[in-house]
């Protein structure tokens, strides 16, 4: 895989390690150095309830599910109950969600980039954010979108149109 992705990677003047991770996929790292900073990122809560997080009890939660899109980039990574987190699961969350996420890349991207650069963690940025727009922007009329614990909502297309520009 690695010489044969480093070739192809030459000759169409590509990074050699994203089309290898983008072929043939990317395995799963330990989220647990940023587990407690993403904690004082968001003053001890949940990011999806709100309500109070024990560091000990809580988990690191792929905002764009994993399945979707391979991104352990701090923009894509929030903090979650253990509930919330596996209710959730691979739904793309709901639109309140999707604001709020997009309120804490604006509101906190200092400390976001502070954060990443202390722990030589990948930030994602604008990767993250394209990832947002592919997932949302392209839904279903149909589709249903993650809420909170066993609650699925329709997507409001205008408002994360609005959320995502």
């Amino acid at each position: 895989e690695q010489k044969w992705s480093q070739e192809v990677a030459r000759i169409n003047q590509l990074d050699s390690e994203h089309l290898r991770s983008f072929l043939f996929g990317r395995g799963r790292v330990s989220l647990e150095a940023v587990r407690a900073p993403l904690h004082d990122l968001q003053s001890g809560a949940c990011f999806y309830c709100q309500e109070p997080l024990k560091l000990t009890s809580s988990e690191v939660d792929h905002f764009i599910p994993w399945s979707r899109h391979a991104d352990d980039g701090l923009d894509n990574l929030v903090l979650a109950h253990r509930t919330c987190n596996n209710d959730k699961r691979d739904y793309l969350a709901a639109t309140r969600h999707v604001e709020h996420w997009r309120d804490r890349r604006e509101d906190k991207a200092e400390q976001l980039t502070q954060l990443a650069s202390e722990s030589n963690w990948d930030l994602g940025g604008d990767r993250t954010l394209g990832a947002a727009r592919a997932a949302y922007l392209r839904l279903p009329p149909d589709a249903r979108l993650w809420s909170r614990i066993r609650t699925l909502e329709h997507a409001d297309k205008g408002a994360l149109l609005v959320a995502l520009s």
